[in-house]
């Protein structure tokens, strides 16, 4: 079945169609949930919120296209949502330069410290050259998909990615 199929199948109430499209995507969208928040209980919390804001939304989504950009955009709009809310906690308890320090806790378990040192690569990037390669390697998503997604021609998001990718070789100093 495809995705449009089995957004029909949920809206009439079929279950088992929302197993499928959750068994599809899941592991895509959490990759990328974990690589924008750098943590693996942040990206559970991120991957979960992107389905039930699915659910909630289903009525509006588009039953043409695949699911899974719609997912991802998802992810990263609550991403974001959640590092303003932080923001503004951290402001109002005086914190004024929190986000001056590392953006990815030491702690993350995930290949330890060769992982950190990725995340904080990836924080030195632009946002549009993050995202670019954030949705193409742990989003799977092609330059086509990422275009439509971002609102921008197929070109541009090949010349961020390939651009990102350049950046991350540098601030590395190896091959990605």
């Amino acid at each position: 079945m495809t995705d449009g199929e089995l957004i029909q199948a949920i809206r009439q109430g079929q279950s088992h169609a929302f197993d499928l499209l959750y068994q599809r995507h899941r592991e895509a969208v959490f990759r990328y949930a974990c690589a924008l928040s750098g943590r693996i209980m942040d990206g559970e919390d991120l991957l979960q919120e992107a389905f039930l804001g699915m659910i909630r939304n289903i009525k509006s989504i588009r039953s043409t296209h695949s699911v899974l950009p719609y997912l991802l955009r998802s992810v990263r709009s609550r991403h974001i949502d959640q590092l303003r809310a932080f923001s503004n906690r951290a402001k109002a308890i005086g914190e004024q330069d929190f986000f001056s320090e590392d953006p990815h806790p030491e702690s993350i378990t995930m290949e330890g410290e060769r992982l950190t040192i990725l995340f904080n690569a990836l924080a030195e990037l632009s946002d549009v050259h993050r995202d670019a390669v954030l949705l193409k390697i742990y989003g799977g998503l092609s330059y086509s998909e990422i275009a439509l997604l971002q609102e921008v021609p197929q070109a541009t998001v090949r010349s961020r990615y390939r651009s990102g990718l350049g950046h991350l070789k540098k601030i590395l100093g190896k091959g990605v």
